[in-house]
Parts: structure tokens; sequence; C-alpha cells
């Protein structure tokens, strides 16, 4: 779970929705990747390595070796493969290859070009559950799974509420959040830690999930993004060997009751100091105004795109005023 922000209660005073994070087993169960008794995991997630099972089968739908009896249709552009009912099974057009798989819950779609197949999971209300990206090397039995997506609905939504992305080579985690109406509320990005990788005692142990990166959202009635929550973690020890961690928050706020239009009005802080805000005069002139530790800013007027004048103040005196002529 997110921790709860003034900007979180914000955003969920918006949205009305929490925000929820499904644990790991949630998507390898979904892709069929089997725990491990003896180490907790296997590592056919993390190093790319793709479980026999699911090899075969995406194997099977490219390669057509499960389209026994299905008629072929030949024209110029593609061989079509259609089942004894006329529905297309299978699309051949040069190096692409698309394939149509029905299950009792649903359908599986696998399409194929220029190395990469992405295999996608549709459940029995034609909502998407699941993406496989897998990379295919010289030879067609050459595969490496790349990253999983799962969707999580609500029962009866057909926009999901959230989607967990795991990546297989930089072994990271994305989670992002949805609102009703699927616009992103929140995303955390967490990378697998391997602890004691150099000690071949610990090699067994699973990976440690570490957060990266926290973003939220909020937006107005009319969809409008109106906040936005950007927090870094930074990992490092301190002088006596323990663990520490820094978090750097970025903040920005939109104002669209301006004389900007469509515009807004903009204020970004750094840490909770406001360090620049953008002010609209009209939809093509605005003042940005930057604030620098020490009580010195700098302010500069913008028309139709161009510079035309520079304030620069410290300790609320004026020291420099400059106008630029275009």
């Amino acid at each position: 779970m997110f921790s709860q922000s003034s900007l979180q209660r914000l955003f969920a005073s918006v949205t009305g929705l929490p925000v929820s994070c499904p644990d790991r087993e949630h998507t390898r169960a979904m892709l069929g990747l089997t725990e491990n008794v003896g180490s907790g995991f296997d590592n056919s997630l993390d190093d790319g390595d793709v479980p026999p099972n699911v090899a075969e089968e995406l194997l099977a739908e490219l390669d057509n070796r499960d389209d026994l009896g299905i008629d072929e249709n030949d024209d110029v552009a593609a061989a079509h493969f259609t089942d004894s009912g006329g529905r297309l099974r299978r699309l051949v057009y040069g190096e692409e290859h698309f394939s149509v798989r029905a299950r009792d819950d649903g359908r599986i779609v696998t399409d194929e070009a220029g190395g990469l197949a992405v295999r996608r999971h549709f459940d029995g209300e034609n909502r998407l559950t699941a993406q496989e990206r897998f990379s295919i090397g010289a030879s067609s039995r050459d595969l490496q799974l790349l990253s999983t997506r799962t969707y999580a609905y609500h029962d009866g939504a057909s926009l999901p509420y959230q989607m967990t992305e795991e990546t297989a080579e930089d072994e990271r985690r994305i989670v992002t959040d949805y609102d009703e109406g699927g616009s992103a509320i929140g995303r955390e990005i967490s990378h697998y830690e391997h602890p004691h990788s150099d000690d071949s005692r610990y090699a067994d142990d699973p990976p440690k999930l570490v957060r990266d990166k926290k973003i939220v959202w909020a937006y107005d009635d009319e969809r409008r993004l109106i906040a936005e929550e950007t927090t870094d973690y930074h990992y490092g020890k301190t002088a006596t060997g323990r663990e520490k961690v820094e978090t750097e928050v970025i903040k920005r706020f939109y104002d669209y009751d301006g004389a900007g239009g469509a515009k807004p009005d903009v204020s970004y802080y750094e840490n909770e100091k406001l360090r620049m805000r953008t002010v609209y005069e009209r939809e093509n002139v605005y003042t940005e105004t930057m604030y620098f530790d020490g009580d010195f800013v700098v302010q500069a007027r913008y028309e139709d795109g161009a510079k035309v004048q520079e304030i620069v103040s410290a300790g609320g005196t004026e020291v420099r005023r400059r106008n630029f002529a275009h």
C-alpha cells in the first residue's frame, strides 16, 4: 500500500478509490511460473528464461503445429488459416504471424514479427488480463521472456483498476493504479535486489523488492490533471555502515482558473520548497519565476514563446533588469 500523503488524500477525495499493490505471486501464477519450494521462487522470470510449458505453447501457436485440419486460403496479400467454422485461426503476411487460440475462459492472441512475439490473454468478457513479450533469436526455439503485464478488474468493469509489469532484463516491477475513468492515479517503480549475491551460501535466497520511485496524480471533475507528486528513493550507508534511505519529493500543482485558457498556471516544489511558478496573463503571454536558496529570485516574462524581460532580485531587492528585443 502507498503511504497516505496529503497529495494522496487529495486524489483519494477526487477519485474515491483506494490504492493497492498485488503481490508478485499473483503475476507469476497467471503466467504459469511456479514456485520453487526450496528457494521460494524459481528464476524463470528473473533471468528471462521461458518455462517449458509456456515456451512449447507459444511455439505451437507460431509454428502452427496445433492447427491440424484447418484450411489455408492463399491470396496475394497473405495466407489465411481458418477452422471448420470459417473463423480465422492464423494469418501469415511476409514475416508477420498472427494467431488466435480459443479457451474456455477466453482467448489468446499472439503476433510475431522482427524477432519480437507478443501474446495477449483475454477473459470471457474480452478484457485484456495479461500480456507477455518474448524475443526470438536466430532459432525459433531461442526464446527469452522480456516482460509481463497483468491487469486487474473490479467485477463488471471494462477498464482495469491496476496494471503490474515485470521486466526481465533489469528486473523491475511497475505497478500502476487507475480510477474508474481509466486515468492513472498512482505508480510505484521498484527493482529486485539479490542479497549476498557474492556469497554462494545465499545464492538461493529470494530477491528483495526495493522501491525506486512513487508517482501520484490527481484530477478535477473535468478530468484535468491538477496535481502530481513524484518521490525518488536513494539508498546508501551511514558512516557506521548502517543502511539509510533518502527521499526527494517533487510536486507540481496545476491551476486552470487563470488567464491561460487551456494552459494552467503551474507551481513546482522540491522537498516542500517552491522552486518555480508559471503564471499566464494570456494564452501566449506568461511570467516564469524561479526561486533559489538565499532568497535569490529570477523572473522572466515570455511573449509568443520568446523571452522579453528578465528581472533578478536578492533579498527582495532588484539587482538587475534586462529587456530583450526580437
